[in-house]
């Protein structure tokens, strides 16, 4: 009777073990699962406020846009959207605008202030903000975002296929963009896009 005691005891001291161990893995994969949704959700929500800054900063020129989208020519553009062609930074996507520098609502000089947001190429992928924009000798860029991997604007068209006083600007960042897997990226390294239409009420397109 003893032997047969001691053994019904170390089966329950083993299935005892094992349901110990089971239910450490179970929580141990609870946390990992947990936190790792959280760093995901974090960094989703880090890229949502970065984009949103970028974009309502980019908004605020543009509604300072002045001038005329037909007649203002390709070297003194009142909105501009290309790639540069300045030596110094090559290649690289840039919207150029002439703002309204007194908020008068006129366009007192054809020489008014510029400014520029441009994003550099791979590997520094940073969106560039010139408050005094000079097409020569670009100098005195702020960093606003290290983390765009594209950046789209363009003027808005109506049905007829005119071009109106709007202009879309689309934005997507992602949290390495070295490593960005486009377009929503993945749990460890999501992507954000926003867009909008921003209007531009003293731009004349006639």
């Amino acid at each position: 009777m003893k032997g047969k005691s001691s053994a019904t005891t170390l089966i329950e001291l083993i299935l005892y073990v094992i349901l110990v161990s089971v239910i450490v893995l179970a929580l141990s994969n609870i946390d990992i699962f947990s936190r790792h949704n959280v760093i995901s959700s974090d960094r989703r929500a880090k890229l949502q406020n970065e984009v949103s800054f970028v974009l309502d900063h980019v908004a605020k020129n543009i509604n300072r846009a002045i001038g005329n989208l037909l007649l203002d020519g390709y070297d003194n553009p009142t909105i501009k959207t290309d790639v540069v062609d300045n030596k110094s930074i090559s290649g690289q996507k840039a919207l150029k605008i002439s703002v309204d520098v007194d908020n008068n609502g006129k366009k007192d000089s054809p020489h008014q202030l510029r400014v520029a947001y441009i994003l550099t190429p791979f590997p520094s992928r940073e969106l560039l903000y010139y408050p005094q924009y000079n097409e020569d000798s670009p100098q005195g860029g702020e960093v606003l975002s290290r983390r765009v991997v594209d950046f789209n604007t363009a003027i808005v068209k109506d049905a007829s296929g005119e071009a109106i006083n709007v202009e879309r600007v689309r934005i997507t960042a992602c949290w390495e963009p070295a490593t960005a897997v486009l377009p929503n990226g993945t749990p460890d390294n999501p992507c954000v896009k926003m867009q909008a239409r921003i209007n531009m009420p003293s731009v004349s397109t006639h």
